[in-house]
């Protein structure tokens, strides 16, 4: 049989006023901070928990923000195409306008302008910008569609030779080299007119000098202001390009199809750019070039230009409503991902939700159990004081009080 001693009683009296003392430090922590744990070893299975939900909720908020990101390319992209379809719209009206045969050159000429002009605004919807990215250069998101440079403005200069100049006499002689040597002797910048032509690997086909075939388009013949009916054929190669054309970084092939993607989810990658956004645009231009020249064609019938209009065309692509129906497939293909992104903010915002909770659960305090068990432990603190105070020898020093 063990004998306790009075300094047995004391030691282990102190040991439990301790471990209460560390019990109540505890539970305040929990309250004061509102965790259930302060240091990795305190739990070690709910500390791995802990950042496991940490790692699903940061990729969450990543998902989020790549869906904000999504849902602003596709709203841009929606929009832009929007301006691109009620701008064809406007050009179908104007040229129902101009194939009426009450319309005199004059008047063609003016409907010719306002097609140009929205024909320049199309290229300008192109070079849409979200933030400093392109949305319709493909994977080339730092290189705008349509580039600007200059060319040779022959109709022009043309006009500024007097009736004896004899420059002009060369320029109806058709000679391609003595309209060139004419070309050549251009120096006023005001003969120059700057364009913009596609910046992808086809603008070089068949003009390798400059890089940019798309100018031929641009100035392929001239008038006389005197004799509307005279055409003085201009060569593509007699068109000198100038400005930034060499320099300016070509979109590829691949690029130019290539898909810009973001990640909305684990292994989920969708698609937020039109990658067909340069074939579009490409053929859009394309029509209306032989809209404006059909236009320009003094001895065009109302025939000719009813054509350009389309519905069912034998060449895909080439008249407005093809095109008119391309825009509109695109759009529709713009649309079913705006959905998507909508049905995937969703699940992320219940995921959000859902991984919040288990790490709540996990690591937050319950303050009405921890509660409970601070005043039940505070009553046995306080019993075990009243307990131990009897316990305790008394001393000499209360004898003598």
């Amino acid at each position: 049989m063990v004998r306790v001693t009075q300094s047995m009683l004391s030691t282990n009296m102190l040991r439990n006023l301790n471990t209460s003392y560390s019990k109540m430090s505890k539970y305040q922590d929990m309250l004061t901070s509102g965790r259930k744990f302060g240091r990795p070893s305190d739990d070690p299975v709910a500390a791995v928990k802990g950042m496991n939900y940490r790692v699903q909720l940061d990729k969450v908020n990543q998902f989020q923000r790549n869906l904000n990101e999504a849902e602003g390319w596709l709203d841009t992209t929606d929009s832009s195409l929007d301006q691109v379809g009620e701008a064809l719209k406007r050009i179908k009206e104007l040229i129902v306008q101009a194939s009426h045969d009450t319309n005199t050159p004059d008047e063609r000429a003016k409907i010719k302008v306002e097609i140009d002009q929205i024909r320049e605004q199309i290229k300008d919807v192109a070079n849409t910008q979200l933030g400093d990215k392109f949305i319709f250069s493909g994977t080339h998101t730092q290189k705008e569609l349509y580039t600007k440079v200059q060319v040779v403005d022959v109709q022009g200069y043309y006009n500024s030779l007097g009736a004896t100049d004899p420059h002009k006499a060369e320029f109806e002689s058709g000679d391609t080299a003595r309209i060139q040597a004419v070309i050549d002797t251009i120096n006023n910048p005001k003969f120059f007119k700057e364009i913009r032509v596609l910046n992808t690997p086809e603008s070089g086909v068949g003009n390798p000098p400059t890089g940019f075939a798309d100018v031929k388009s641009e100035v392929f013949s001239i008038s006389d202001p005197s004799d509307p009916t005279k055409k003085i054929k201009i060569e593509p190669l007699d068109l000198q390009v100038k400005g930034p054309a060499g320099s300016v970084p070509m979109i590829s092939e691949t690029g130019k199809k290539g898909k810009v993607e973001l990640e909305v989810f684990n292994g989920i990658q969708l698609t937020v750019n039109t990658d067909f956004g340069p074939e579009l645009f490409d053929q859009i231009d394309n029509v209306l070039t032989k809209v404006s020249n059909v236009l320009a064609d003094a001895n065009a019938t109302s025939e000719d230009i009813s054509e350009k209009l389309g519905g069912m065309s034998t060449n895909l692509n080439a008249t407005i409503a093809d095109v008119q129906a391309r825009v509109l497939d695109a759009r529709a293909d713009v649309g079913a991902r705006m959905n998507r992104v909508e049905l995937m903010t969703n699940r992320l915002d219940i995921q959000k939700v859902n991984t919040t909770k288990q790490k709540s659960l996990n690591e937050d305090t319950d303050y009405a159990e921890t509660i409970t068990h601070m005043v039940t432990q505070e009553s046995m603190h306080q019993a075990a004081l009243s307990v131990g105070a009897k316990i305790i020898q008394q001393t000499l020093v209360d004898f003598i009080r």
